[in-house]
């Protein structure tokens, strides 16, 4: 496994994470745990895009 595909899925891991837990109400979104997750999550894959770029990735996770 690459170093990109790797990142890609912590960060695909953060995002899931965020919003499950934002379905079974554990978090809210305006908290700070939500944000933080959705934040790494997101910076991961772009980071990823670096090494290993993806059209479809870099428009969904930069808007």
């Amino acid at each position: 496994m690459s170093t990109a595909n790797f990142v890609r899925l912590i960060g695909a891991a953060a995002c899931l994470s965020a919003y499950g837990l934002l379905l079974l109400g554990r978090v809210k979104v305006d908290d700070g745990q939500f944000v933080a997750l959705n934040g790494i999550g997101a910076l991961a894959i772009l980071c990823s895009l670096v090494i290993d770029f993806n059209l479809p990735s870099f428009v969904m996770y930069s808007t």
